[in-house]
Formats: C-alpha cells, sequence, structure tokens
C-alpha cells in the first residue's frame, strides 16, 4: 500500500478490446456512475446513476458504495458502507472492472500485477467462473511443500498448497482465491483443494501427514467445514491428516474448542499458522491442543542476524510452546544459517525453499515413499 499517494489513478477497459487507460482519481471525492456528471460516466445498464465515490482519509484511498442495485466489489467481496481500497486492488462497479494504481513522487507506480482483464485474460468477474468451474469439474491442480525435522531432517509431511490456471496464465492461490470471490465459492475451492492433496498424495508412504488449508470463511460455518473433514476421513481413513488454520481465524475459542473435538474424534491434527503474537494469544490457543504451532515468517526470516535479544524473546516463545507439549515449526527458511539458527532456538520442524520447494507430487522424489 502507498499511505499519502502523490494521486490515485483507476486502470481499465472501457470497451472490451480497446487499450488500457489510466484515469487520475480527481478531484476528490470522485463520483463514478452512469449519468451525465459524474467523474467517472460508466456506459453500463449494471451501473446505477450514482453508483459509488472514492475519497481519501488520513492519506488512505476509501470506496463507499452509493446504494447501487447492482453492487460495488473491492476484490470480489461487496462493499457495505465503505472500505480502504489499496494499490493493486480490483474494483468493480456492476459489471465494470478497474484496477487501484497509487503514485507519489519518490517511488512512482507501484501496481502490483494481476491477472485480470487489464492483462488481457478476461476480467475478474470471468475469471470466478472459471473457478466455479474448474471446482465443479474436480479440476483444481496442488503442489506439496515439504515438512521436515530441523534436528534429523527426516521427511514429517507435506503442506497442501493450491495452485491453478485464469485465462490460460498459471497462478498461485491469492489470484485463485480472489477470482473464488467475485463467484462466492471460496469454501467449494477449499475442500477441492483438500480433497485433491488427498488424492494426489494416494501414494506417498503411509506415515507422512498431509497438512490441510482452511480460509477464515470457513471458520464463520464450522458446520459445513467439518462435514467436508468426515467426508475425507471416510475416503482416506488411514490418511495422517492436520488441518491448518491461521491464527488470526481463532478469535472464537469456544468455537474451536467444538471444532478440535470434532477433529480428535476424527484422528485429525490441528496446526495454527502464522503465530507470533505472544504469551497471551498463545495460551488461548493452547486450549484447543494443538498438535503444531507455524511461526509467523516475521519471527523467522533473519533469525541469524538479529540481536541477541530478538533471538532471546524467539526462543522463550518456542520453549512455552514446548512445554505445552505443541510441536513448533518454522516456516520461510531460505539459507542453511537461518536453518542453524532456528535449531538452536528449539524449533522441531522447518519448512521454506531451503528444505524443499511447492512441488507437484509427481516431480517428488524418492524420499515421498513413491
Amino acid at each position: 500500500m502507498i499511505r499519502g499517494a502523490a494521486a490515485w489513478y483507476l486502470e481499465g477497459l472501457v470497451t472490451p478490446g480497446s487499450p488500457v487507460w489510466r484515469t487520475p482519481v480527481a478531484p476528490l471525492p470522485f463520483h463514478i456512475g452512469r449519468r451525465g456528471g459524474e467523474h467517472l460516466r460508466l456506459d453500463s445498464g449494471l451501473v446505477s446513476g450514482q453508483h459509488a465515490e472514492l475519497f481519501e482519509l488520513d492519506g488512505n484511498l476509501r470506496v463507499r458504495d452509493l446504494g447501487s442495485t447492482n453492487g460495488t466489489f473491492l476484490n470480489g467481496v461487496r462493499v457495505e458502507g465503505e472500505e480502504s481500497a489499496v494499490d493493486g486492488d480490483v474494483l468493480v462497479f456492476g459489471d465494470q472492472e478497474f484496477r487501484v494504481v497509487g503514485f507519489d513522487a519518490a517511488q512512482g507506480f507501484r501496481t502490483t500485477r494481476v491477472i485480470s482483464s487489464l492483462d488481457g485474460g478476461g476480467s475478474w468477474l470471468t475469471h470466478g467462473r472459471e473457478v466455479e468451474q474448474q471446482v465443479r469439474e474436480g479440476q483444481v491442480e496442488i503442489h506439496l511443500q515439504p515438512i521436515v525435522g530441523l534436528g534429523d531432517g527426516e521427511l514429517y509431511g507435506y503442506e497442501v498448497l493450491g495452485r491453478g490456471s485464469l485465462g490460460g496464465v498459471a497462478v498461485g492461490p491469492q489470484e485463485m482465491f480472489m477470482a473464488a470471490a467475485f463467484s462466492g465459492v471460496i469454501p467449494e475451492l477449499c475442500r477441492a483443494y483438500r480433497r485433491q492433496g488427498l488424492v494426489d498424495g494416494v501414494g506417498l508412504s503411509d506415515d507422512l501427514s498431509l497438512l490441510l488449508n482452511t480460509h477464515p470463511l470457513e471458520l464463520e460455518a464450522p458446520v459445513e467445514l467439518i462435514a467436508g473433514l468426515e467426508e475425507l476421513r471416510r475416503e482416506f481413513p488411514d490418511r495422517p491428516m492436520i488441518l491448518e488454520i491461521h491464527e488470526a481465524a481463532a478469535s472464537d475459542v469456544e468455537e474451536l474448542r467444538r471444532v478440535a473435538d470434532v477433529l480428535e474424534k476424527l484422528d485429525i491434527g490441528l496446526a495454527y499458522d502464522d503465530f507470533g503474537t505472544g504469551r497471551d494469544r498463545l495460551a488461548a490457543l493452547a486450549e484447543t491442543s494443538p498438535r503444531l504451532l507455524k511461526f509467523d515468517v516475521a519471527l523467522i526470516r533473519g533469525l541469524d542476524t538479529v540481536t541477541p535479544r530478538r533471538r532471546d524473546m524467539v526462543r522463550r516463545l518456542v520453549e512455552m510452546v514446548r512445554e505445552l507439549e505443541i510441536a513448533p515449526l518454522a516456516e520461510c527458511i531460505e539459507t542453511e544459517s537461518e536453518r542453524l539458527a532456528c535449531l538452536d532456538s528449539g524449533f522441531q520442524f522447518g519448512q521454506g525453499f531451503l528444505l524443499g520447494r511447492p512441488t507437484p507430487v509427481g516431480d517428488l522424489g524418492e524420499e515421498s515413499g513413491r
């Protein structure tokens, strides 16, 4: 995000096949709609006369829907009231798609590349339907990234990571989930990724665990999440599984405890991702007896070069985790010196490019047990 940008712009295609154009968001507030007199007039029957407005607050660009019939969407989520928009975000007014671009004198334009109509690959609305079809037909793709013991180098298992393609272009999970948001199939995409990971892992050694990811939206409807896990356990009765939940999504401890009880009955372990908030948060998470706690990359990156005080802080957190009989895992290890620093700090497991990149199951080496 560019805070205090000197100027904001919208990039878009007013007519299919026309060149991409960039228009300044000025003056502020900036009004978008179908009727004459709007700062950005969009000639579409799905755009209301007064559709939305953009304004700046504390150096941040904000978007507000003005009661439009077909809605204003920010990265696939309908804007209720007002929301902040940052550089690289995708805004859709009715059926008209634009990308937010920030500019300042020191940094220039820093738009994050995304797959969209601006790259000639179809709109996010189109990509949303594409993902919906892939989910429906079971055509999702996954890669597996190894998790190893830092002390002995033994392979513990793999994390199942979603991949895919949009408009014929290979993309990662961020783009896939953004497209899924536009078609409202994020939970369905998660379930498809988990199942595909287990299908692809059928030939792996029987003792290897597969870490299956969740999306925060799934924790809002845990009944569906649990039903899907029960189905997977029936289909794959012998595969060791661990369900990974983002630490930030673990806000309702009572609900998580109920989910953890069901996981225990299904013999599915629990892991929390991106841990890094300290003792109070750890105490709450520990009530659900997770098997693994994955430390946030901010605590791991450059651990070999940080101050002794910072290293000691990480070591104390790791000690608390191990005292609770939870296995600490260091993510995003990229260098041998980082690995040694993590080992010295007491981490039991590690994951990262140094230890193995995300790979299609067919390209895994002999250590996979295939």
